[in-house]
């Protein structure tokens, strides 16, 4: 049987991207005043972040349980199938930190199965591209080390841009990583960070930029870098900024010629982080996770075959 691709909540791909695929998805937990909610249940996003702008939320996240990984591990295993298991970088949380205790844990009541973990060295657009490969891969019949091979090599090619309007949400949720520096400038500055890929990656600055409309442009120039470096599938990501999305699904078509992998829109355990108006750009090689949608592109003909 093909090996079964699980991931987590913040790949925030759309589950229309997702008709004819195969993809299991354990959900995070965003905590308020020490109650905590999955993040598949929450409803409306938009109040949530309206509410988290005008400062009346005060919101952290947390991972799945072991056990909450076990009850969605073993019904793979039980059924024959290896798994192949893509998280959000342990640069920003202890997902695959306790991914591993499950599959250790899981792997005593079936030892004959294999369970690889993947740390995708970043979140939203970049695990996302890190989950299409391993779908791609799947889809092609490799093996679980084979498919974990395929997400890792997504993760160590591939390159994500994103711009916020403040580091603030960053400061609140401690996931400012190497960003830290840029707490003393003013509050006019609008920076644009990486999160690469690479286990353990965590946000880094690449260029700060006085207003919101020159860093868009900014984020922009990145899609004809990425082409330069044959990084050919590419994806937008964004946290309630739907206004600006379609100059970016504008540009990157010009660029590249393709439709997007995907539209990622994130939800409340990024967005508690970054804030909304955050805007992205992600990219990777096309031979590692198909031309196009995963809808209608070369990875959607992999899941027909």
């Amino acid at each position: 049987m093909p090996v079964a691709v699980v991931t987590d909540s913040t790949n925030y791909l759309p589950p229309e991207e997702l008709v004819g695929h195969e993809l299991s998805v354990i959900p995070l937990w965003l905590v308020e005043n020490g109650r905590a909610t999955r993040e598949d249940l929450i409803g409306d996003w938009g109040e949530l972040y309206r509410a988290l702008r005008a400062g009346e939320r005060s919101l952290s996240t947390s991972q799945p349980s072991v056990g909450e990984f076990l009850e969605l591990y073993e019904p793979l295993l039980a059924d024959g199938r290896d798994i192949v298991s893509v998280h959000i970088t342990t640069g920003m949380s202890g997902t695959v930190e306790t991914a591993r205790q499950a599959r250790d844990e899981a792997l005593l009541k079936f030892p004959e199965r294999t369970i690889e973990i993947v740390d995708s060295g970043s979140t939203a657009g970049g695990l996302a591209l890190c989950v299409a490969g391993a779908l791609r891969a799947a889809e092609k019949n490799a093996s679980a080390a084979g498919v974990a091979a395929a997400a890792a090599e997504v993760s160590s090619t591939m390159r994500v841009r994103f711009g916020l309007d403040t580091l603030e949400y960053l400061r609140r949720g401690g996931r400012i990583g190497r960003a830290q520096g840029l707490l003393g400038s003013t509050l006019q500055i609008r920076p644009i960070l990486k999160l690469d890929g690479g286990p353990g990656s965590e946000n880094e600055t690449v260029e700060k930029i006085r207003t919101s409309s020159k860093m868009r442009q900014r984020l922009l120039r990145f899609f004809d870098e990425f082409a330069q470096e044959g990084l050919d599938a590419w994806m937008v990501m964004h946290v309630l900024a739907p206004d600006v999305v379609e100059e970016f699904l504008e540009a990157g078509r010009n660029v590249f010629g393709t439709d997007p992998v995907a539209i990622c829109e994130a939800g409340p355990v990024v967005g508690a982080h970054t804030g909304p108006g955050m805007i992205g750009v992600a990219a990777a090689p096309s031979r590692l996770v198909g031309t196009g949608s995963l809808r209608g592109g070369e990875l959607a003909g992999a899941a027909a075959e």
